[in-house]
């Protein structure tokens, strides 16, 4: 079994289940906790759990992700773009580091019905472009 699998599968199995809690009891424990679920994943599956994990919002799950990936978070824009998750239903927010120690601060980033972001942070995945930017 590959490595991502074996990472991004109990966080598959957790959100179905919590769904699957609620179909039997009617009661749904709501919140789940994701930290880096890109570990392992080819892109193109990092880009399809994130429209997965919009797809769990969307049927009622909360989801709090911490991610390093752009995959994952243009996943989620498809999603709402595609109309499988309202633009509403989600938060990005960008935690910046500040010139002094205390300074740090948290923007937070809107998207519109399209997927579009209101604003795009110095260090906010921006690494690809850097490194075009680079070799030209």
């Amino acid at each position: 079994m590959p490595y991502g699998v074996s990472y991004v599968l109990p966080i598959i199995v957790s959100c179905l289940i919590r769904l699957y809690q609620r179909e039997l009891s009617g009661n749904l424990l709501k919140t789940i906790l994701v930290e880096n679920p890109e570990a392992h994943l080819h892109p193109a599956s990092q880009s399809r759990l994130g429209i997965f994990l919009a797809q769990m919002v969307n049927n009622g799950l909360n989801i709090i992700l911490e991610t390093h990936s752009d995959h994952i978070i243009n996943g989620i824009r498809i999603a709402i773009k595609r109309k499988d998750i309202s633009n509403d239903k989600v938060l990005f927010n960008f935690f910046e580091q500040g010139d002094k120690v205390g300074q740090n601060t948290i923007r937070q980033i809107d998207i519109d019905e399209d997927g579009n972001l209101s604003d795009w942070p110095k260090g906010f995945f921006d690494q690809y472009e850097n490194d075009l930017m680079d070799l030209m």
